[in-house]
């Protein structure tokens, strides 16, 4: 019986570990309908500029490379069908078309179309006319001429509405703005995109994009993806991987196609109407979540803080408003206001459902994880399930609250008023868990040295974090939009950065749990494997066989390391088909950090036991780190040795959390707790063995000044380029850390206080000498000490603190010791 359970328990385990590695996660039926595809067909456009378009026989645009994106994401060809699109509607009509990428919605449509809960495309119309034009409203159309794209909704819309205005119909885009060039039309109408896109390509610099405000027509099209009625799978499908791309991705695509900048100082692009709300506005209110930070706090001096308010600071300068703070105690009072129209914006909002009846949301700008922190002493919580009947807080009004009760109804919430709270009555016992982002609670146990604390685990979803606008002003979310649109993927990150610092993060380790469990689970493995063949009449034991195939990770190889067999699960985690990785050796996905005398060991120990477990590092097909905890047994046939069996388990986001943990992010250098823990190690051991330690703790100098002159912008790469002057100048025995703001550490074994000052004047040379791509030029201070009888980490420090301090105080750009 307890073999029964173990087995169960092992099974369930394995299954359930494999499916959280689908980041998409997908469901069976999903994974099926996909593979069941040779490849996914997409509609082709003769001229949807810059979106869908061909060009010498070639399929380009921005909905094009986005659905290659897509394509790269599920692994699957998307082939684009050249056809007309009363043909394509058609196709889609029959299922023979699989995707539409962007379709406008209209009663009509809906009959024969289900529509992403994305919009794919999101535009607005106006007119291409000569700059020595000017129109204010559509009464200055009357009686004139205007060219467009004949059965387009702009050609509709202006027949029904508009009678006194003549239209000259044309088969594209193109022949419509050819038409205005040449005097036939005062005006072409179309979407701004297209329109730009055309008058770059012509470098008609004489001509202009204009709009009228009394248009009685939203100028803003929206464009969600379609696919055939009825047809949920593959509309699930797409709106996982669209959610999968990375933000980085689509403001490339939208740079390269819509000519989207990265910083723009003034109004842009922004609409004379949009334009006209922001001079009737004035100024933009804003509530904020008063204790949140990393993201946002409303600081002692009543300032707005955080990753938020660095956001809102660009916003402000792009739409050339000021953006004022209404002060609020809690985020329920914020959530309030904004509901009953004293505020406009929320800088950082979930978009969740409860909320679009009073607000809009922007695109998201922020993503990640929900992140458990439990006591140390706790177990690894791998996946929301294991919160069942578990008391967690969450802060009150949160839209965790709502996402957790969907996702675990027997959860007991506990709701508080703040993080620290939270984690202080973790701490105590109160609760079992707090729930929040990893930031914000890595943060919190930081700030609060609750050191009892660790995150216990990553829950299966993130939080996306938006800008909220009121929705009885639309354009207000517009203007968000747009603003948000110009901050760049690289400036995000560093903005991020800035204020994120993972300080605390421990993980269960898994393994105990396959040692203990090895034999059981080789039963389970061999009854699979070796009975392949064998027709096996309990279905259900069939159907979890199927289930370990798909998603445990084994290879084989022969005696002399050839692959002669993978399961789907391996191959679709590493990237490559069966018939790629067969007959080859493992040298295909061999990491470049991974040495000859690894291999040299696990040799060693195959040879003497039999068995072999640990990391391994390896590279996928896209030539991605991957992190595998790998079992190896020796295969035998009638008491010859045959090959080698690897069972693998995918730990890449263990080993992510784990360097998140000890990584400061903007250096990539360790933390300060994790020099603390190395420093508590390396006392113990010169007490022990009474060996020589020494320190050096760096300063740059006059950094402010770098940041007050040149923006944090720059002094973000001052640090990292010091940063990498000290790795590059230490041996690989020393360790080294940022100790906060612009100082660093050092901490070097086996050296004395006269060859660590050495060690210390030569980076500061280095540092001197070298060329700073803004600045040109800067210099350190050093500040050195070594262990003496009854030292402690803390007097070690003061002492080169005391030694930076004189440094400093004797003219800058020089090492001092302690004597």
């Amino acid at each position: 019986m307890k073999i029964l359970l173990l087995f169960t328990f092992l099974l369930i385990f394995l299954l359930s570990n494999s499916l959280n590695a689908n980041t998409l996660n997908l469901t069976l039926e999903e994974q099926k309908y996909l593979d069941s595809k040779p490849f996914l067909s997409a509609t082709s456009l003769e001229d949807f500029y810059p979106f869908n378009f061909v060009e010498n026989g070639n399929n380009l645009g921005y909905s094009v490379d986005t659905m290659r994106l897509i394509g790269r994401i599920l692994d699957k060809e998307v082939k684009f069908i050249d056809k007309p699109w009363s043909e394509q509607l058609q196709m889609i009509k029959s299922g023979e078309l699989d995707i539409i990428p962007h379709v406008a919605i209209n009663e009509k449509r809906k009959a024969f179309i289900d529509y992403t809960n994305f919009d794919h495309l999101i535009f607005s119309s106006g007119f291409a006319v000569n700059k020595n034009i000017s129109l204010n409203s559509i009464n200055d159309l009357f009686n004139k001429t205007i060219s467009v794209t004949k059965g387009s909704y702009l050609h509709s819309y202006l027949r029904e509405n508009f009678p006194k205005i003549k239209l000259l119909l044309t088969r594209t885009s193109r022949e419509a703005l050819k038409a205005t060039i040449d005097n036939k039309a005062v005006a072409t109408i179309g979407n701004i995109p297209t329109l730009n896109y055309l008058i770059e390509e012509k470098w008609l610099t004489n001509f202009k994009i204009d709009s009228v405000s009394d248009f009685n027509k939203s100028l803003e099209v929206k464009m969600p993806m379609g696919v055939s009625k009825g047809n949920i799978l593959l509309k699930s499908i797409l709106e996982k991987a669209h959610a999968a791309i990375p933000h980085g991705e689509i403001v490339k695509l939208k740079q390269n196609w819509m000519g989207t900048k990265n910083e723009t100082n003034g109004i842009g692009n922004l609409s004379k109407q949009e334009i006209a709300y922001l001079k009737n506005k004035g100024k933009i209110l804003m509530c904020v979540l008063p204790n949140w930070l990393p993201f946002e706090q409303i600081d002692e001096n009543g300032k707005h803080k955080g990753i938020g308010a660095d956001v809102i600071k660009i916003v402000s300068k792009y739409i050339n408003t000021p953006i004022e703070l209404l002060p609020t105690d809690n985020w329920a009072q914020s959530l309030q206001n904004i509901a009953d129209r004293k505020c406009d914006i929320l800088p950082v909002a979930m978009n969740i459902p409860s909320r679009r009846s009073k607000m809009d949301f922007t695109d998201p700008y922020v993503k990640e994880p929900f992140v458990v922190a439990t006591t140390s002493d706790k177990f690894f919580i791998k996946d929301v399930s294991e919160l069942s009947n578990k008391k967690i807080g969450i802060v009150r009004s949160y839209a965790f609250i709502e996402v957790l009760k969907l996702k675990t109804p027997s959860v007991i919430i506990v709701e508080v008023e703040n993080t620290k709270e939270g984690l202080a009555k973790v701490s105590s016992g109160e609760l079992d868990g707090y729930l929040d982002t990893m930031p914000t609670i890595a943060y919190g146990i930081q700030k609060h040295s609750l050191l009892d604390l660790k995150i216990a685990g990553k829950l299966d979803f993130d939080i996306t974090l938006s800008i909220a606008t009121r929705n009885d002003e639309p354009d207000l979310k517009s203007i968000m939009q747009k603003a948000l649109n110009t901050i760049s993927e690289e400036k995000r990150r560093t903005i991020v950065g800035r204020w994120i610092s993972i300080e605390v993060a421990q993980e269960f380790n898994y393994r105990l749990l396959w040692q203990t469990s090895f034999a059981f689970l080789f039963i389970i493995f061999g009854v699979l494997y070796r009975n392949r063949v064998i027709s096996i009449a309990n279905t259900k034991f069939e159907e979890q066989k199927k289930m370990v195939d798909k998603y445990v990770l084994i290879s084989t190889v022969d005696i002399k390391g050839v692959i002669i067999d993978v399961n789907d699960a391996f191959c679709h985690t590493i990237g490559y088909k069966s018939d790629e990785l067969i007959g080859n050796t493992y040298s295909l996905l061999r990491h470049p950090k991974v040495s000859n005398d690894f291999f040299i060991k696990m040799k060693e120990a195959l040879y003497k036991e039999n068995i072999w477990r640990g990391e391994v590092i390896n590279l996928t097909k896209a030539g991605e780190t991957i992190y595998f905890y790998e079992t190896i047994e020796t295969i035998f046939e009638k008491n010859k040795k045959i090959g080698y069996r690897s069972i693998c388990e995918n730990i890449t986001d263990k080993k992510k959390i784990e360097a998140l943990s000890v990584t400061d992010p903007l250096t990539q250098l360790f933390n300060r707790l994790k020099i603390e823990d190395v420093f508590k190690l390396e006392i113990e051991r010169v007490n022990r063995y009474k060996k020589s330690l020494s320190v050096i703790i760096v300063d740059i100098d006059y950094f402010k000044l770098v940041n007050d002159t040149y923006g944090h912008d720059v002094g973000d790469e001052v640090l990292k380029s010091v940063a990498k002057i000290l790795k590059e100048n230490i041996r690989s025995t020393d360790t080294l850390g940022r100790w906060g703001g612009e100082e660093f550490i050092i901490l070097v074994p086996e050296t004395n206080k006269d060859q660590t000052t050495l060690l210390a004047e030569k980076i500061r040379i280095s540092i001197e000498i070298y060329k700073f791509s803004k600045i040109k030029s800067l210099t350190a201070s050093f500040g050195v000490s070594s262990f003496t009888q009854d030292d402690t980490k803390e007097s070690l420090i003061k002492k080169a603190d005391n030694a930076l301090y004189k440094a400093k105080e004797t003219g800058r750009n020089r090492v001092e010791s302690f004597s």
